[in-house]
């Protein structure tokens, strides 16, 4: 199969054509077949319902959820990080967003993070599909939302 071109739809469909990737992290061998194959063929971020309406990857404006908070993450520290995936527009470092109802005014997202292996890196901007780490103090729980757009 080494050199054809698949439709993303036989591929996403799941119904003619299953891609399989081997590698191995520790070894940093396959991974980025991995990562960057699903980023390739697969369709853009669905649109994501909100209280007051639909989001959708399309929009200018930046919004994300939270959908995962870990713990311990740094053995060096007593770390708690909470994942956001980006829905819509850019997040770019150091903006001022609206979060979920229960906390009051803004918050800035400074300091985002990725992640790959057991290295961590900073972010200067993400993209719709993109998942990011916060630093969280116990202040940010899932199903958060961050957005711009008001």
């Amino acid at each position: 199969m080494q050199g054809r071109r698949m439709s993303s739809t036989k591929i996403c469909s799941g119904r003619e054509i299953t891609p399989v990737f081997f590698g191995t992290a520790l070894g940093n061998f396959g991974v980025d077949h991995m990562l960057d194959g699903p980023v390739e063929w697969a369709p853009a971020p669905m649109p994501r319902n909100t209280d007051t309406r639909e989001v959708t990857a399309t929009e200018e404006k930046f919004t994300g959820f939270v959908f995962k908070i870990q713990a311990n993450m740094d053995p060096k520290h007593r770390d708690r990080v909470a994942f956001m995936r980006v829905v819509s527009g850019k997040y770019e470092k150091g903006y001022e967003a609206a979060s979920g109802a229960y906390r009051q005014g803004d918050v800035v997202i400074s300091d985002a993070l990725t992640f790959m292996a057991g290295d961590r890196s900073h972010v200067e901007e993400a993209y719709p599909g993109d998942i990011i780490g916060l630093h969280n103090h116990g202040t940010i729980q899932i199903g958060d939302t961050f957005t711009r757009a008001r």
